[in-house]
C-alpha cells in the first residue's frame, strides 16, 4: 500500500511512545491509525522469492484491524476481517482465524453493499468513547486501483455485531459497513493458518532469574529471514513449528526473559496475512 519499512519503523514508535503518555483518546486514535497504515508493508520474510509469487495476488479490497492499546508490541495487531481482490475471505470467528473463498460474483456483491463511495468522503477519524486504554478500530477500503480509504473509529464497536446492530455515534454509512464486516461469516470457511508465524522479539536485559532457552532449531536473530528494527526484530517460523511454539510459550513466566544468541529477550507473535508478504 505504498510504505516503507522505515515508515513502518517510525510510526509504531510514536504510537508506543504516546500511548505509555496516556494521551487523549482522539490523539491517540490518530496516532495508532497512523501505524495501522503500514501494517500491510509490515516485516515479513519477502526476500524468498517462490512465497512472494504465491502471495502476489492477495490485493486487499476490505480490511478491518482492531488494535489493541495493552498489546505487547502496540501498533502490532493482525487484522480482524480482510477480504482481497482473488475471493480470499480472512476473518475471526470465536477467536481463531478462519479463511473462504468466494465466487467473483460473491465478491462484486459485498463490495457493492460496502457503498465505498459513501466511505470515501467520510473523515479518516471518528471518537465513539472519552474513556482511555480502548480499542482502535480501523477500516481499510480500495476505492480504485491505486488508493485506499482509511477510517479509524476509537472506541468500542462490537455491539454491531449484533443481528439488530446496536446504535453507535457514527455516520450510518459507517455502521453499516463496519457491521457488515463483523458479522460476516461463510459456512463453508476451515480455519486458517499462515506460511510463517512472527515472533516479535525485544531487549528484557533487567529480568532476573530463570531464563529459557530458545531452540537451536529455530531461527535467530541472525537468520537471513529475521527483519531488524531500530531495537526490536521479527523472527519467521514455519507454521509447521506453531503447536511446539505455543508450548514453549505456554511454559514461560511472566518474567522470565528468552536466551537468544546470549542475550536475554522478551517475546510475543502475531500471524502475518497474505498481502504482508508481497
Amino acid at each position: 500500500m505504498g510504505f516503507s519499512t522505515a515508515d513502518c519503523k517510525q510510526a509504531r514508535a510514536i504510537v508506543l511512545s504516546v500511548w505509555m503518555l496516556h494521551l487523549h483518546p482522539r490523539l491517540l486514535s490518530a496516532l495508532i491509525l497512523l501505524a495501522s497504515l503500514v501494517v500491510s508493508s509490515r516485516f515479513s520474510p519477502a526476500q524468498d522469492t517462490e512465497r512472494s509469487s504465491h502471495h502476489s495476488d492477495f490485493q486487499p479490497l476490505v480490511m478491518l484491524t482492531e488494535f489493541n492499546p495493552w498489546a505487547m508490541v502496540v501498533g502490532s495487531d493482525s487484522p480482524t476481517f480482510v477480504l482481497y481482490e482473488n475471493g480470499t475471505a480472512i476473518y475471526l470467528k470465536e477467536g481463531r482465524y478462519v479463511s473462504s473463498k468466494l465466487a467473483q460474483a460473491e465478491v462484486e456483491a459485498f463490495v457493492s453493499r460496502f457503498g465505498r463511495d459513501a466511505l470515501a468522503r467520510l473523515k479518516d477519524s471518528y471518537s465513539i468513547s472519552e474513556a482511555t486504554d480502548q480499542p482502535t478500530n480501523v477500516l481499510v477500503v480500495r476505492a480504485d486501483e491505486t488508493n485506499y480509504k482509511k477510517i479509524s473509529v476509537y472506541g468500542n464497536i462490537q455491539s454491531l455485531k449484533a443481528k439488530s446492530g446496536g446504535a453507535l455515534p457514527l455516520p450510518d454509512e459507517l455502521s453499516r459497513a463496519l457491521g457488515q464486516v463483523l458479522k460476516y461469516d461463510n459456512a463453508n470457511s476451515s480455519a486458517w493458518m499462515p506460511d510463517f508465524i512472527e515472533v516479535m522479539i525485544w531487549p528484557f536485559e533487567y529480568a532476573k532469574g530463570k531464563v529459557a532457552d530458545w531452540p537451536t532449531k529455530w531461527p535467530g536473530i541472525t537468520d537471513p529471514k529475521t527483519v531488524k528494527h531500530k531495537s526490536t526484530y521479527s523472527i519467521f517460523i514455519a507454521e509447521s513449528q506453531y503447536k511446539e511454539l505455543k508450548k514453549f510459550i505456554a511454559q514461560l513466566k511472566p518474567t522470565e526473559a528468552v536466551r537468544i544468541d546470549n542475550k536475554k529477550w522478551a517475546l510475543s507473535i502475531r500471524f502475518p496475512f497474505p498481502h504482508e508478504l508481497q
